[in-house]
């Protein structure tokens, strides 16, 4: 969709060096013991650790801006055919892949756009009736999150002031179906992904005009590729991660003792990740400001963060 988004990242501190881990852990290891794949041991670590849960050092808050609709002009359709050819009209190639919709009517996917001759072309057959000065909107509901979120936690509109509510993709076709109404956005599907893995949302109703939307998201740890590389995991952690590395080099070497370490990393585990769960379990009960108070999200000015919108 093009839309470009700004990342803060939620940290404890940056991470340890690949060299500095791989030093505390040959310390406990018997003399002369093999260590083979020690980068893919660690990224394998990693995620373990993020298998086990939420954690609050892993979210994230981005923020991206919608597209405001277009609407200049006229244009002219005829039944059964693809083209739509605009009076007045300033359309941009970057109009592929938005919608139209054309007298109010039925949705369909613009497919290409001819600049010079200000022609769309559409995916499917025009089944409305033809016209040769039709009203049209150009729309965009489908944006494009930041390619390492997993799960979006909570979403707002900056512009309206509003959070957004979740809700599944059926839930907003049905809605297209039942009604044609266009104003404030009031809510969005779920985190999707397209064919390609990027993730994606479907903001619907489409702003009426460019909003800026924040949210906040879980996201993927990177992989470490290189000794110098530090882990994205914070140095609090170090103690289990290095465990959790010894317990599978140990287990790569068949030694003896490999299951009871194994089982010490898992305890080690457990215990972190409930000590963060009392902040993650306010992740989403408090309103915007409190997160803000929290360093969980940017301080802002927007002050009503405790509203939800209700779905008429």
């Amino acid at each position: 969709m093009g839309n470009t988004f700004t990342t803060t990242t939620i940290s404890l501190g940056q991470g340890t060096a690949v060299h500095d881990l791989y030093k505390q852990v040959a310390d406990w290891l018997p003399k002369n013991a093999p260590v083979r794949g020690f980068i893919h041991t660690v990224n394998r670590i990693v995620d373990e650790i993020r298998t086990r849960g939420f954690w609050t050092f892993w979210l994230t808050e981005a923020r991206f801006s919608t597209t405001a609709p277009y609407t200049t002009g006229t244009v002219a359709v005829t039944n059964a055919s693809t083209t739509v050819t605009g009076t007045d009209t300033v359309w941009t190639s970057a109009m592929a892949g938005r919608r139209i919709r054309i007298n109010g009517g039925e949705e369909y996917l613009i497919g290409s756009v001819d600049t010079g001759a200000q022609t769309l072309t559409l995916t499917i057959a025009y089944k409305g009736t033809t016209d040769t000065a039709g009203t049209y909107t150009i729309y965009e509901p489908n944006y494009t999150l930041a390619s390492d979120c997993e799960k979006v936690m909570r979403l707002w509109d900056l512009t309206d002031e509003e959070e957004l509510l979740c809700v599944d993709a059926g839930f907003v076709h049905q809605r297209r179906a039942l009604t044609t109404f266009r104003g404030w956005t009031q809510f969005v599907t779920n985190l999707g992904r397209d064919f390609s893995y990027v993730p994606k949302i479907v903001i619907e109703p489409y702003p009426d005009e460019s909003h800026q939307i924040s949210y906040l998201y879980y996201r993927v740890p990177s992989k470490v590729t290189s000794i110098d590389d530090n882990v994205d995991v914070p140095s609090h952690l170090d103690p289990t991660l290095v465990q959790g590395i010894y317990a599978a080099i140990q287990r790569q070497n068949k030694a003896s003792d490999w299951q009871s370490e194994y089982l010490s990393f898992k305890e080690m585990l457990d215990a972190a990740w409930m000590r963060d769960q009392p902040i993650m379990g306010q992740i989403y009960r408090v309103g915007r400001q409190d997160l803000a108070d929290m360093g969980i999200i940017s301080e802002e000015t927007y002050v009503t963060s405790d509203r939800i919108v209700e779905l008429s």
